[in-house]
């Protein structure tokens, strides 16, 4: 069992669940703190700026081992604390080539922690749609676009030459007005770029890329097809047996 946590993104946390969203680095770093004494069977006191524990905060088991812990991470910021304080990383690559732009700020963590790249696991995070059908699999890319590309970070939208704002007619046809078929046509082809859609020769290619650039663990997101089943065994079969020697 390994642990995955992230500081989420802002939208959902404060105007769905209204949460505040204040000091999201801060709050990752102090948790990931917290759950490392606990789980080595320490005493997590902590007089944090934002995590305030009392000596009472320790497990009332024993823990068998410490769990690794995964951060999600879209900013700058928050991609250097993986190489700070994980065991592992789980940066969203919307695109996917995005690869090449997240690595200088998750070596930068590492190189302040001391450690190197062996000493983290990074599971690259994707989104494909995979399907024979190229119309049908990109209406389900288009679809999970359309549902969260509006909260995500400017250093992403940056490489898709997009911002926020291109996105505001998008959130607005399906959040505020509940029109998916209309948010769906609203999804650019730039905005495509997120992730990939269509057969796995297509998501071949464009892992390819990846993998040359010294990725060794890609984790496949949703949508993943219109027939999850059927993109599931695609990705097995054609997919993953072509890197899992590389």
């Amino acid at each position: 069992f390994n642990l995955g946590i992230s500081s989420g993104a802002e939208d959902f946390i404060s105007n769905w669940l209204g949460m505040d969203f204040d000091f999201p680095r801060t709050r990752v770093v102090e948790t990931v703190a917290a759950i490392n004494k606990l789980t080595l069977n320490q005493n997590a006191a902590m007089d944090g700026a934002v995590l305030s524990w009392s000596e009472e905060a320790w497990l009332r088991f024993e823990s068998r081992r410490r769990v690794p812990i995964y951060l999600g991470a879209m900013s700058p910021l928050m991609l250097e604390e993986i190489g700070a304080i994980a065991d592992g990383g789980l940066p969203l690559l919307f695109p996917p080539e995005h690869y090449a732009t997240v690595l200088p700020h998750i070596k930068r963590g590492l190189a302040r922690a001391g450690r190197s790249l062996d000493d983290i696991d990074l599971a690259a995070c994707i989104w494909c749609s995979v399907s024979a059908d190229q119309t049908a699999a990109e209406a389900m890319l288009a679809d999970k676009i359309a549902y969260y590309g509006h909260a995500m970070s400017p250093l992403i939208l940056r490489q898709l030459g997009l911002e926020r704002a291109d996105f505001e007619p998008i959130r607005r046809a399906w959040h505020v007005e509940r029109d998916l078929a209309a948010a769906r046509k609203l999804v650019t082809p730039r905005m495509m770029r997120i992730g990939i859609a269509g057969t796995t020769d297509a998501l071949n290619d464009r892992l390819e890329r990846l993998v040359d650039l010294g990725l060794r663990h890609l984790s496949f997101g949703p949508p993943l097809g219109p027939d999850i089943a059927a993109a599931i065994q695609a990705i097995g079969t054609d997919v993953i047996p072509r890197f899992s020697q590389r």
